[in-house]
């Protein structure tokens, strides 16, 4: 875009001022994977040496949502990172929205299950939705671990080759077959122990259950009920929803809502609030597999 000024005066002066505009464009690619069913592996079996990339329960065309992430943009990494280090183990961080398609989330899931499967860890949040069909794109992979392996949590990151991320110790970077390095953030919380995790998939991958993922959510929501926005609250309602439903429509045990599994979401401070929120949802709850204390009165 150019532009021209003119000064009043005897003479004209013309300054020119160039623009430089970026246009982006989004691209959406048909999944006909969603279409086929995701098996769930049982925890005492091993892993099956089949195709890396599973596919989801099937979803009716009506029970897919398109959900922006609630998740903020991060940290982003790109693979010359690797080629520019001279001696240090620390990857450069280039700020940008890039996110992780779905071959991505699963290829780095995978990467996870077979780099960690000595010790306790879970994968969660958008990532594990994501690997259940929830269509979104996320900006990182979310593990959890238990408080104890912190330590050999970490070692065992250097030693496979991760690369840990300036200021960010919770962040290690793994590059995928495209050339991208990933993010895979790594939480330890208290009350690991009891959430509730299963064998997924054909790399047998520990991720919480659909009813983990609930629950995961419903702490989110009570923590940051006070603080914040309405859109924030919307995303998670949102994602709420669609974990529900897609408890509803795999119909698998496993991943129904049993007060074991629940602790968080059980709680009054979680489903009171938010039954008075969404009331349009407190039906989903008892479908699911749990229902809402005298839920007619909402």
């Amino acid at each position: 875009m150019i532009t021209t000024l003119e000064r009043e005066g005897s003479s004209k002066e013309i300054i020119i001022i160039r623009v430089r505009v970026r246009v982006r464009f989004r691209i959406r690619v048909r999944r006909p994977d969603l279409e086929k069913p995701l098996p769930v592996v049982p925890r005492q079996r091993p892993p099956q040496h089949q195709s890396p990339y599973r596919t989801p329960i099937p979803l009716q065309q009506d029970g897919r949502q398109v959900q922006k992430p609630a998740s903020a943009p991060d940290e982003i990494l790109y693979p010359f990172a690797l080629a520019d280090r001279t001696g240090s183990n620390e990857a450069i961080i280039i700020l940008d929205n890039r996110s992780m398609n779905y071959e991505a989330v699963c290829e780095v899931i995978d990467m996870i299950a077979l780099r960690f499967s000595h010790i306790p860890y879970a994968v969660s949040g958008m990532a594990a939705m994501v690997y259940y069909g929830y269509d979104a794109r996320p900006y990182k992979v979310s593990m959890l671990c238990p408080e104890h392996t912190r330590e050999n949590q970490k070692c065992w990151a250097k030693a496979l080759g991760m690369l840990p991320i300036p200021k960010r110790h919770d962040i290690w970077g793994v590059s995928t077959s495209d050339g991208m390095l990933r993010q895979i953030r790594v939480r330890f919380p208290y009350d690991f122990e009891e959430m509730h995790v299963l064998k997924v998939g054909n790399s047998a991958v520990s991720m919480l259950s659909l009813a983990g993922l609930a629950d995961e959510l419903a702490r989110t929501y009570v923590n940051e009920l006070k603080h914040s926005d309405q859109d924030r609250q919307e995303n998670l309602a949102n994602e709420m929803v669609w974990i529900l439903n897609r408890i509803i429509q795999c119909r698998m045990t496993e991943h129904m809502l049993r007060p074991e599994r629940i602790p968080h979401l059980i709680q009054e401070r979680f489903w009171v609030p938010f039954s008075l929120a969404y009331p349009e949802v407190v039906p989903l709850f008892a479908k699911a597999g749990w229902r809402i204390p005298d839920d007619e009165l909402y």
